[in-house]
């Protein structure tokens, strides 16, 4: 490629760049025409159904949506290190912002956090810590160590074919 090619390229790209960046900073952000909140430190055998319970006393429901961030998809009994988290639709405003007010209560033995954004999810800040390596606290226990006695072996204990030695595995 020769140095003209070579500039005449470099220049496409960069008037390239310019137009998406122009285009970029003119466009609106989509936002949803139904208000929603986001509901996060959720068990995995959590169901639609236990959701729109709790959150039918806010108001109308229109969908909920039920996500796993991080660990097992299909739900286990252990599920420590799962990370679920769900999204519930309103159709009114009101109805969001009364919703907001559930955070901290217990649903399944753990207590809930509704937030208005994704990013203030605990499933969030855990996968971001676990990303970036800050220590984090860990729910889990490791497990002890059990002691073991220790094996000796001989080493003169070698297999010995036409005056040729090598160790014992299987031939």
């Amino acid at each position: 490629m020769t140095q003209n090619k070579r500039r005449e390229k470099h220049q496409a790209v960069h008037a390239a760049k310019k137009k998406v960046m122009k285009k970029g900073h003119e466009q609106v952000p989509v936002r949803s025409s139904h208000p929603y909140v986001f509901v996060g430190n959720l068990r995995s055998n959590i169901t639609a159904l236990k959701l729109r319970e709790l959150f039918a006393p806010c108001g109308e429901i229109l969908d909920i949506i039920i996500r796993c961030s991080f660990g097992s998809i299909v739900a286990t009994e252990d599920d420590s290190s799962d990370l679920w988290y769900a999204s519930v639709t309103f159709t009114g405003l009101s109805a969001a912002k009364q919703a907001l007010s559930l955070t901290g209560t217990e649903l399944d033995g753990r207590k809930i956090v509704v937030t208005k954004l994704p990013g203030e999810l605990p499933e969030v800040l855990r996968k971001t810590q676990m990303r970036l390596g800050l220590p984090h606290q860990s729910r889990r226990v490791p497990n002890r160590l059990a002691a073991e006695p220790t094996v000796l072996i001989n080493p003169n204990d070698r297999h010995n074919v036409f005056g040729v030695s090598f160790a014992k595995c299987i031939i």
